[in-house]
């Protein structure tokens, strides 16, 4: 109890603040409305043990020898000031993740990235090890601090390089980028954050050492940048490396699938991470390799789908 007031006079004050209390000898009792909470002593005294209301629940003060005459023979209207003891808060709060006893692939907490989705309540964590099953990414709710699901690179993509991740980032597009293989120059994934599956891919392992319109060198950093235009927003992965490289690919334009032909073959194989969904107004592009092959020509392909209503 800090201070109190009747009749908007201060007679009781703990706080220093005020030097003018009007009674500062003012006897009373606070009884804080705990669940166990005995009578008080005094309205015991009147009515008799056993008969007092304990006001359980309920903050009361009881005042003693209280002179009304200073507020006109009557009970005053009461005012108080109450704080109670703080409890400690902790300035952070425990992941609780998924253990490998509870179903858990991930053995360890070490963790090599963190990126987070802000927008959509979760983050990201990124193991990385040279062996692709011991490597993956795991994601956590931010509002429950709770991890809810894990995926190993090798679930994440059949597709080699697919060890060393690393450079975990989160786009506005909320899907998640992140670098693989050991090289120069290692292949971007796109990954879909809910099934955690590669949708697709920019660039291969390259021991070149600039940028290229087919890989990118040395993608130490990623970022985010969207255009807005008459047919809405398109977004675009920013990255930069270690030699100063910028360089800028469409989120949406990473491919999704590689067409190997083998020597002297007129039937290519299809390589493809996942299964590809194409939204209205995005473009699926065939593009041939920059060094012309002498052996392939004439080639016909037929792509097929499903519509999704």
């Amino acid at each position: 109890m800090l201070r109190i007031w009747a009749d908007g006079k201060l007679i009781h004050g703990k706080t220093g603040a005020s030097p003018d209390v009007a009674k500062p000898d003012l006897k009373f009792r606070f009884h804080s409305g705990t669940e166990d909470q005995l009578a008080d002593p005094l309205i015991e005294t009147h009515v008799g043990a056993g008969r007092a209301p304990a006001h359980r629940g309920l903050a009361t003060i009881v005042f003693e020898e209280l002179a009304l005459a200073d507020f006109g023979n009557r009970i005053p209207n009461i005012t108080a000031e109450i704080t109670y003891q703080r409890a400690a808060q902790q300035p952070y709060q425990l992941l609780d993740f998924i253990t490998t006893g509870e179903g858990g692939y991930f053995g360890t907490y070490q963790i090599d990235d963190l990126t987070v989705d802000w927008r959509r309540g979760y983050g990201y964590f990124l193991d990385s090890d040279v062996n692709a099953a011991q490597a993956g990414i795991r994601r956590f709710s931010l509002r429950t601090m709770k991890e809810d699901r894990q995926a190993r690179m090798t679930d994440i993509t059949a597709v080699v390089p697919n060890n060393f991740p690393s450079t975990l980032f989160c786009g506005e597009d909320g899907h998640l980028y992140v670098v693989t293989g050991s090289s120069n120059s290692r292949p971007i994934l796109r990954i879909e954050p809910n099934a955690l599956k590669e949708v697709g891919r920019f660039g291969s392992t390259s021991s070149g050492l600039t940028n290229s319109t087919l890989r990118f060198v040395a993608t130490t950093w990623m970022g985010m940048v969207s255009a807005y235009g008459p047919s809405g927003r398109v977004d675009f992965v920013l990255t930069g490396s270690l030699f100063d490289d910028v360089g800028l690919i469409r989120a949406d334009g990473v491919s999704s699938a590689t067409m190997r032909f083998a020597a002297a073959a007129t039937s290519a194989t299809f390589i493809a991470a996942s299964e590809t969904l194409l939204e209205r107004g995005q473009v699926f592009s065939v593009v041939a390799p920059s060094t012309p092959d002498a052996t392939l020509a004439g080639i016909g392909f037929t792509l097929a789908g499903s519509l999704v209503l």
